[in-house]
């Protein structure tokens, strides 16, 4: 009977506390931490917090927001953060992390599932590479314990740091409590064995109220980030910035050298008997929406249309000027594939076209099957000898580069210092890798002997054209005076 009695009473205790404890408003009852200091230079942090949960502000679970930049030693470095485990009450519990004003946020909980009012555990595991501080006389870890991210108050706060050395090692132990630079020693920290510390708060935390230890030992335990460590990115960016150049120039002397180019003199007809939008294109190296008009005149020139200029008169004032072009011969026999295609387009519901200005569905289809035609039966010639597949290998090669290097810059071990000089090296590489690619697709275009042949016998026979012209203007308006004179 007195078994059972004290047992009643255990559990009235148990529920008065609980329901003190909710009583009281939401807060954190204990924020206990496990830290792991590791011989790499890592650490390995569980955090242990406990809360009371009213449906207020903690309704599907608790958030946490992990600093991703600090101040260590001398330097400036990231955090970066590998969350191995949430629990809540032992179990795994689901959670999501997002970049917020530059911190890791940890938002624990599911947001279909509401908390009953009640006490809960949440364990936090993670990892943090990189955070011992190295000075000129000793090394140091520095760390907060409990973090000033806390929006509630902390009834008791703790941690226990296991060291990969003896306390003999150790010159100084330190801790901190309240906000932000807070010089306040509220707070005990001693060991606890020969390569553990136990700290403790001597007083409840406010919220955003933080508790920070320090721990300085001998130099040459940890071992300081490497040159490598420091610099991979730039080391893996360089060394593929050099790769690019050496692909450059050795594929240039081999494959992108240009034959020479034949003179130019004038011919007296079109080579291999060419059409006017032919021509242009083949000289262009590319389509020239003018190349319609040319074959519009062309055709003419042959008898197959007419073209006349109009005047029209608009609101009884104006005038305004159409052209009517008019076909004269039904047949397309021995023209062109372009200006085949040119003449069934324009005159396909009608003998007559009139331009006035305004959009013609006619007109837009013509052009397209226009510019069509000319790739079809040019592009092939006209592109023999870019070697653009030259450029696919430099290309996945700056693609991978940039890739691997953004990833490697987010691992660099550096401080600000080496981080402005890794980024520096990352946009300069990046900036300089485009330029030599766009340089290398130009320079790397060989033109074939017969396409280099083609286009000085097109600019002979616009040489000829041109002097032609200008003998006729010259012949239709003679000078004033002769040397007779």
């Amino acid at each position: 009977m007195r078994i059972m009695y004290r047992s009643l009473l255990g559990v009235l205790f148990v529920f008065a506390f609980i329901g003190a404890s909710l009583g009281q408003g939401e807060r954190i009852l204990s924020f206990d931490t496990e830290i792991v200091l590791n011989k790499d230079n890592s650490l390995h942090i569980i955090e242990h917090i406990k809360v009371v949960c009213e449906g207020r502000e903690i309704k599907r679970g608790i958030t946490r927001n992990l600093p991703t930049r600090r101040t260590l030693g001398d330097r400036k470095i990231n955090v970066k953060y590998n969350i191995l485990s949430v629990k809540k009450n032992g179990q795994e519990e689901s959670f999501n992390q997002s970049k917020i004003n530059g911190n890791l946020f940890l938002r624990i909980g599911r947001s279909d599932v509401f908390l009953q009012p009640g006490i809960y555990t949440y364990d936090i595991e993670y990892e943090v590479p990189n955070q011992v501080a190295f000075f000129e006389s000793y090394d140091e870890l520095y760390w907060n314990a409990v973090g000033l991210d806390n929006q509630f108050a902390v009834d008791a706060a703790s941690a226990i740091i296991e060291l990969p050395f003896e306390r003999q090692k150790v010159s100084s132990l330190d801790c901190y409590t309240g906000f932000a630079r807070s010089t306040n020693q509220n707070c005990s920290i001693r060991f606890i064995n020969d390569n553990t510390i136990r700290l403790e708060s001597n007083a409840s935390l406010k919220p955003r109220e933080a508790m920070t230890f320090a721990v300085a030992f001998e130099k040459g335990i940890i071992a300081p980030p490497t040159f490598v460590e420091r610099f991979m990115s730039s080391i893996f960016l360089l060394t593929c910035f050099v790769l690019l150049v050496f692909y450059f120039v050795f594929t240039w002397f081999r494959y992108g050298i240009d034959p020479p180019k034949p003179a130019v003199y004038p011919i007296f007809s079109s080579p291999n008997d060419l059409s006017p939008a032919s021509l242009s294109y083949i000289l262009r190296e590319n389509y020239q929406n003018s190349s319609v008009a040319a074959s519009i005149v062309h055709l003419a020139v042959k008898g197959y249309i007419k073209i006349e200029e109009k005047e029209r008169r608009t609101a009884l004032v104006f005038k305004s000027k159409v052209y009517e072009i008019q076909r004269l011969n039904r047949s397309t026999q021995g023209l062109p594939k372009e200006e085949a295609s040119l003449m069934e387009d324009l005159f396909r519901g009608s003998d007559l076209l009139v331009l006035d200005g305004k959009y013609n569905k006619d007109i837009s289809r013509a052009y397209k099957n226009h510019s069509a035609d000319l790739q079809y039966d040019h592009r092939a010639f006209v592109r023999k000898g870019n070697n653009f597949s030259k450029a696919l290998a430099p290309i996945f090669l700056f693609l991978g580069m940039v890739f691997i290097g953004i990833v490697l810059f987010e691992r660099n071990s550096g401080g600000a210092q080496d981080l402005s000089i890794n980024l520096a090296i990352l946009i300069g590489t990046i900036i300089l890798s485009l330029i030599g690619l766009g340089l290398y697709v130009w320079l790397i275009k060989k033109p074939s002997v017969e396409k280099l042949q083609l286009q000085s016998e097109i600019e002979g026979f616009k040489l000829y054209l041109s002097m032609a012209e200008k003998d006729r203007i010259n012949l239709l308006n003679p000078p004033d005076r002769t040397p007779e004179h």
